[in-house]
């Protein structure tokens, strides 16, 4: 077994833990029955972060050849501590209990808006840190280059999105950019074929 594949092992279970715990609190929502005044953001949250969970971790595993050359214990802490950001952003989408009293999960979103963006941004933030890692070892080829910066633009501008969403409040920037997101995610890499 090679390091990649038992790196692999580790990264597959801190993802099965993030949707883990997004299952686990929709079942404990879905218990509640009457207690939870619904609303959609928070639940999408979770969807959009459960997708992205998954999509990191399948891109990971996409580009294991390109890990293979640079296996030390820096690379295998950067995917590492990506994937903890995304834990962290899934477990604050949606609450671990519901108390006698009910909850209101649009109040419980805007509540907790701090802690899913703020972990979303970090997330998106030390993606910036990978980039740059994964750009000077590959000698700063044209092709890994242009690659690699656009993969930069992108974490640079969904970064940029959460942070706003720290500080602006209005429904209508958070649902535009929760539902955008979601079908960017499926829009992008909806066709991409799994193997």
């Amino acid at each position: 077994m090679t390091s990649f594949e038992y790196a692999a092992i580790f990264y597959g279970i801190v993802v099965g833990l993030a949707l883990t715990n997004i299952m686990s609190s929709v079942h404990k929502l879905v218990e509640a029955g009457r207690r939870v005044r619904w609303h959609w953001m928070a639940p999408l949250a979770a969807v959009d972060y459960a997708i992205l969970t998954t999509i990191n971790f399948w891109l990971w595993w996409v580009t294991r050849d390109q890990m293979r050359s640079h296996s030390t214990f820096l690379f295998f802490l950067l995917p590492l501590t990506g994937l903890t950001f995304l834990y962290l952003s899934c477990a604050a989408t949606l609450p671990d209990e519901v108390p006698e009293t009910g909850i209101d999960l649009r109040d419980y979103y805007f509540a907790n808006r701090y802690r899913i963006w703020g972990f979303s941004a970090g997330f998106y933030l030390f993606n910036q840190v990978q980039v740059m890692m994964n750009v000077v070892p590959g000698g700063y080829s044209g092709t890994l280059l242009h690659a690699n910066l656009v993969y930069f633009g992108i974490n640079a501008f969904a970064a940029a999105e959460c942070i706003s969403l720290i500080f602006v409040r209005a429904p209508w920037w958070h649902a535009f950019v929760l539902i955008s997101g979601l079908a960017s995610l499926l829009l992008f890499f909806g066709p991409m074929p799994i193997i």
